[in-house]
């Protein structure tokens, strides 16, 4: 299964291992030499990433911003 930013995820995974995946995945938008124009939506999506509530339920995942083409 693939989440809506193209990295693998295990159907059962523990949601904190999920988001550590993710910001893993996400760490090159917010690089200072890499090209895109939202490096600043990046870096609130990893942001509320790190903020989330692992206590909710259901648990809400935050969206992440549209890659530049």
């Amino acid at each position: 299964m693939n989440d809506d930013i193209g990295i693998s995820i295990r159907v059962n995974m523990d949601p904190r291992d999920k988001r550590n995946r993710i910001l893993a995945s996400t760490d090159m938008y917010v690089l200072a030499d890499h090209p895109t124009s939202k490096k600043a939506a990046w870096k609130t999506y990893r942001k509320a990433l790190r903020d989330m509530d692992f206590t909710a339920d259901p648990l809400v995942w935050p969206t992440a911003p549209e890659e530049d083409e």
